[in-house]
Formats: structure tokens, C-alpha cells, sequence
């Protein structure tokens, strides 16, 4: 793990330590993933170091606390904050800051979704959007769904869905997918290309 941000490029800025924040900051850890947290409040900093993680203390809307996070030269910034209002002050300074950045933005009212994309997010998700939809498919596409939560699970060590980019010099590129050999020598499975 990097103890000092200075360091950092390419990596993640997750604005926010709440139950989303430090579930994505868990993920990005099991990962190894680089990621620093910005956080203003003192109880959730707290927790942030408890985890091991790095912090980048202040209000992730302010333009030398997203300096301080090495912003320019980041790859990615998750807007996780407790208010919809927040996340859009966030998502503009930040992409004021870079406009390269590639930005995911939470949105609690479907109002914010709109705003948050005006305001420069590259994705914007909604929890109760994608809970309704976790419901329905689990009634409707029962085996899909426990299928997808396996493989997105990284407890099942047996089944890992990846993604995955084939660059131009790879023997696989042009051929045709039963001509690649893949299944045969690598044992995976293409679901999607």
C-alpha cells in the first residue's frame, strides 16, 4: 500500500466514507486497486484509518482538497457522498479540475440523476434503481441472477467473471471465437465480446 499520496497516479478518489464508500474503498482493496478517501467528518476519518486506508482529509467540493488528492493525475473519482446536492458540487469541481477524469456518481433522488450528469459525471447509479432491478430479475431470472452473484462475489474463488481487453498484437485478434483455441487452453468460458 502507498503511505504517501504524493505518489499516487492512476488511481481512484472516493469521496465519502459512508456504508457505499467503504463498501467500493473495501472493494478496491480486495483489488489492490490504489485509492485514497476524502472525508470531512471526523467519526468516518476515524474509520477510514482504522481500515488501513489512506486518507485525504477535508470537503471533497473544495478544489485544494481534491488537489491534495492528486486529482489531475487520478484515473478515477467515486462521488459517494451523503447528499445529492454534495455529490454535484463534487462532480463539477472535479471535473473542472480534470476534465479526462472518469467519474461515478451515486444519486439517492432520481431529480439528481439529470444534475449529476450535467455536472460532467461518466456514470451516474442509482441504489434503489439497481436494488428494483436485482428484485425483479431474481423473481423473473431466478438462476441468472444467483449465476451473476456468484461470479461477482470475490469470496467464490472457483468462479471469477473479468473483463478482459484483447490488444491488436494478440494472436486471438481477427479469428473468429472457435478458431481461437481459448476454451481448450486457457478452460474459461466468453460470455460477451
Amino acid at each position: 500500500s502507498h503511505n504517501n499520496k504524493r505518489d499516487f497516479k492512476n488511481h481512484y478518489i472516493v469521496c465519502g466514507f459512508g456504508r457505499m464508500g467503504s463498501y467500493v474503498c473495501r472493494e478496491f482493496h480486495l483489488g489492490e486497486i490504489p485509492f485514497v478517501v476524502v472525508e470531512n467528518n471526523p467519526d468516518a476519518q476515524a474509520k477510514v484509518i482504522q481500515a488501513g486506508y489512506l486518507l485525504s482529509p477535508g470537503d471533497a467540493a473544495e478544489e485544494d482538497v481534491l488537489i491534495a488528492a492528486n486529482i489531475k493525475s487520478a484515473k478515477g473519482l467515486v462521488a459517494v457522498l451523503n447528499s445529492d446536492a454534495a455529490n454535484v458540487y463534487t462532480v463539477l469541481t472535479a471535473r473542472e479540475l480534470n476534465p479526462e477524469l472518469e467519474i461515478t456518481a451515486r444519486a439517492a433522488e432520481e431529480t439528481a440523476i439529470k444534475k449529476l450528469q450535467r455536472a460532467g459525471a461518466t456514470k451516474v447509479m442509482s441504489p434503489y434503481q439497481i436494488g428494483g432491478f436485482r428484485i425483479v430479475m431474481g423473481i423473473l431470472k431466478p438462476n441468472v441472477m444467483s449465476f451473476l452473484e456468484v461470479a461477482m462475489n470475490r469470496e467464490h474463488l472457483d468462479l471469477q467473471l473479468e473483463e478482459v481487453v484483447v490488444g491488436e498484437e494478440s494472436d486471438y485478434c481477427g479469428k473468429p471465437l472457435v478458431e481461437t483455441g481459448i476454451r481448450r487452453d486457457l478452460d474459461l468460458i466468453i460470455i460477451a465480446i
